[in-house]
């Protein structure tokens, strides 16, 4: 170990220059001898909630002789610079990070980078940076294309509910203020923030097509693969049946080259502390994947995937536990992969029909589900009255595990309609849950990657009203075991809100029954997984699972022909999010969304307060948006200011 190394401090902060930025990073290096091996691990959303969490990982790795830098990206924390937007790559921010772990002279010259949810599509994108001098990457709960996987958008449906989440806590804390010790006048930096640092969300108005804007900060190219391909990194995917980006798990296994795959029950914030469980020990996974990568250890597992394949339960929203088992691949797909298919009976030319209104869906209000008000779905019967259904009675046992398709042909009677798909698993009791959905935008079929079955560049086109038209859906990829005695449900709506917003009018939606084919994928079996996780260490009492302050509820106003949701989490005075979104019955293009989100941090033991405040309306042609940011110091305002955008419903 030279001396210059042994002079190195066990943590200090550390400025890193990133083109027209400078990032700041906080780098932590263990209690014994180097050189050591780097995790690097880029952060964006400052919650204190979050540092807590991530701070017993680093523990956990530097026990285990990594090195670790945590960098903030530029235009956050406490780093230089404009914020980068919604669609643009993180990749020089990352690559000069990098670059800087291997110049040092503690460092092996081997690093690897860790990210969760963004941070980890980010993850994944530089590894098709040849610039970049990474070596491993372990990405939790990331997506391949940010535009259908990263909570933006489904089949080209505005997702509604998920901008309470990430986009309205990005709102708050990318304008929170720097460390005073790293900014001579941290409160003038404070208020350039507040008054110039564009907030994202506005982006994602400004492109609601899946246009060439969207490839930037997405691994996908196209509908063929060809984009995973392009990874030439050893990749350590995690994803959760519950969490966003989990469609990616699928594509992993068809197309990574170089991939070890884990996908559990979860949703979020992580394996170790999400719910369902059972919950592993996700910090060991990623230690013993960089362990191997970067330090030449043994490989840690014997199959190359690890899949939870989830049984059936009953519903609930703070549902713990799941039961089912882990099973194993090491290639994809598995020899006794079988289509099975599903066709309601039908005797002659049988039509069948729902009036789609904007709120059918609130049984299931989003499909990732986290930190609570973020809630697991509930019993769908509710949405399953108000939809077109078709059973099928199980007379065996199978395994699903992947992503289900569905052909049929439909009639709107309007060119601006939207298409929703459920598939529950109904217990003899009748209680109805469910396994896997798909929402597209009719005028999106044809169109990738709102469509995976459309092409790249196609452009949207509006239906013709009360034609007959064939088409082909693709569901989330899912697991499940279907059990004898049990019922699976084909529920068909024009309205999944408020996991996404509400269609642009009322209209009919027609099926033809006879044409109705639902692909299921199965196996007889699937081999037991012979690679065992430890278990958590996280408390099962943790405040994830705590019902303290929250609040998930909703009503419907009968005069108005309004319902309403509510979500709020108000138990933590320096952490406070409430949202409220709206759908018209009568008129679903008029609805509505707003979102607050406050954070507190002290700076010189003085209480700096931010809050950000997002709403959304709508009508038939455009999305009106203002997003609001203030900043306040012992409760005076600093500064504030509001920006607001008007967007084409079509995009254009």
């Amino acid at each position: 170990m030279s001396e210059a190394a042994a002079n190195v401090p066990t943590s200090e902060r550390v400025r890193i220059p990133a083109g027209d930025a400078v990032l700041a990073a906080t780098l932590l290096l263990p209690d014994c001898e180097g050189p050591y091996a780097t995790i690097v691990e880029p952060v964006r959303l400052h919650v204190e909630s979050e540092r807590s969490r991530r701070a017993a990982s680093h523990r956990r790795w530097l026990v285990d002789r990594f090195a670790v830098l945590v960098v903030h990206l530029r235009g956050t924390g406490d780093s230089t610079g404009a914020p980068v937007r919604d669609n643009e790559s993180h990749d020089a921010d990352l690559r000069a990070a990098c670059q800087w772990v291997v110049e040092q002279p503690w460092s092996t010259g081997k690093v690897g980078i860790y990210g969760e949810r963004d941070m980890g599509s980010a993850a994944l994108h530089a590894t098709t940076d040849t610039e970049s001098p990474v070596a491993a990457v372990a990405a939790v709960y990331a997506g391949d294309n940010l535009y259908t996987d990263g909570r933006r958008f489904t089949g080209g449906v505005l997702r509604a509910s998920a901008m309470l989440d990430e986009p309205l806590t990005a709102l708050a804390s990318d304008a929170l203020p720097p460390a005073a010790e790293d900014t001579t006048d941290w409160q003038a930096e404070w208020t350039r923030r507040i008054l110039e640092h564009e907030p994202i969300v506005l982006d994602r108005f400004r492109h609601l097509q899946p246009d060439d804007s969207w490839d930037a900060p997405s691994v996908a190219l196209g509908p063929n693969g060809d984009g995973m391909r392009r990874m030439k990194k050893p990749v350590l995917m995690v994803s959760g049946w519950g969490a966003p980006g989990h469609d990616s798990a699928e594509r992993t296994l068809w197309y990574m080259p170089g991939y070890r795959l884990i996908v559990g029950p979860w949703g979020g914030p992580d394996p170790a502390s999400g719910r369902p469980g059972p919950r592993i020990d996700i910090d060991r996974e990623v230690i013993l994947h960089f362990h191997h990568h970067l330090r030449g250890g043994a490989r840690p597992y014997k199959r190359r995937a690890q899949i939870f394949v989830r049984e059936p339960w009953a519903p609930s929203p703070v549902t713990p536990q799941v039961g089912g088992r882990w099973v194993e691949a090491d290639t994809w797909p598995p020899h006794n992969r079988r289509e099975t298919p599903r066709r309601p009976k039908a005797e002659q030319d049988e039509v069948d029909d729902t009036d789609v209104g904007g709120d059918v869906g609130m049984t299931a209000i989003d499909s990732s589900f986290g930190l609570l008000p973020w809630a697991q779905p509930i019993d769908q019967r509710p949405d399953n009255a108000r939809s077109i259904t078709y059973d099928w009675l199980h007379v065996d046992d199978f395994h699903v595990v992947g992503n289900l398709d569905l052909t049929m042909e439909l009639q709107s009677s309007t060119a601006n309609g939207q298409l929703s798909l459920k598939i529950c698993d109904v217990a003899p009791d009748g209680s109805s849950t469910l396994v896997t959905r798909s929402t597209i935008d009719l005028s999106h079929l044809g169109v990738w990657p709102s469509d995976p079955f459309g092409e790249r560049g196609a452009e949207p086109s509006p239906l013709t009203p009360d034609e007959w038209r064939t088409v082909k859906v693709q569901f989330e990829a899912t697991s499940w075991m279907l059990r004898k005695g049990h019922r699976l449900r084909l529920a068909i709506a024009g309205s999944d809100w408020p996991t996404c917003w509400p269609p642009r009018e009322r209209f009919n939606l027609r099926v033809r029954r006879g044409s109705v084919r639902l692909v299921l994928w199965t196996f007889d079996d699937l081999p037991a997984a012979r690679d065992e996780f430890q278990p958590s260490p996280v408390a099962l009492d943790s405040s994830a699972m705590s019902l303290d302050g929250v609040e998930w509820t909703h009503e419907h106003d009968v005069l108005q022909r309004q319902t309403r949701v509510f979500l709020r989490r108000l138990d933590d005075i320096d952490d406070q999010f409430e949202g409220a979104l709206g759908a018209g019955v009568d008129d679903p293009a008029q609805s509505w969304l707003h979102g607050r989100r406050l954070l507190a941090v002290e700076r010189n033991g003085v209480r700096c307060e931010v809050e950000g405040v997002l709403m959304v309306r709508s009508d038939s042609e455009n999305y009106f948006v203002e997003a609001t940011v203030t900043g306040r110091l012992d409760g005076h305002d600093v500064a504030s200011r509001t920006w607001t955008l008007q967007a084409s419903r079509t995009g254009a």
